[in-house]
């Protein structure tokens, strides 16, 4: 009885680091870099973009505000079939984006199928600069850069 209590611990402490390794490797494959509050000016409007870790998956809120209108755009980055996906919810509209290339901070997202843009870029210039850009292509004279900066908030 003693020999069959050990395999069966055994077998159990296996199953735990199996499920922990899967757990741990879902979450670093997605860009938790992008984690946190940032901030840019695009033409009249100020615009914020938060990412939380929630669940397994990157959700993020983006705000873009002027003096006359406001509107937000949802944003989920999560692990789909072993790919990372992006998913944007403006209004109706609702397009998922499947990440093509990827490194430790730079993140390339494509949907040929999409109008504009047909891809959705990030990259990490430093702990406190992000910066984004859409274009349909490299080189496009259409793309549209974004250079955000991490709102560090201080204790009061």
């Amino acid at each position: 009885m003693d020999n069959s209590k050990r395999i069966i611990k055994r077998i159990v402490a296996v199953l735990i680091i199996i499920v922990s390794l899967f757990s741990c490797s879902r979450e670093e494959t997605l860009p938790l870099w992008m984690i946190g509050n940032w901030q840019t000016q695009v033409g009249d409007y100020h615009v914020t973009e938060n990412w939380q870790l929630t669940n397994g998956k990157l959700v993020g809120n983006t705000v873009w505000k002027n003096k006359q209108t406001q509107f937000e755009e949802k944003s989920t980055i999560s692990v789909v079939d072993n790919a990372l996906k992006l998913r944007i919810v403006l209004g109706k509209r609702d397009v998922v984006f499947r990440a093509n290339s990827s490194n430790a901070d730079t993140l390339v997202f494509k949907n040929n199928s999409n109008d504009f843009p047909k891809r959705i870029c990030y990259t990490l210039r430093s702990k406190n600069k992000l910066i984004a850009w859409i274009e349909n292509h490299p080189n496009d004279p259409n793309k549209i850069t974004f250079s955000h900066k991490r709102i560090v908030h201080s204790e009061h």
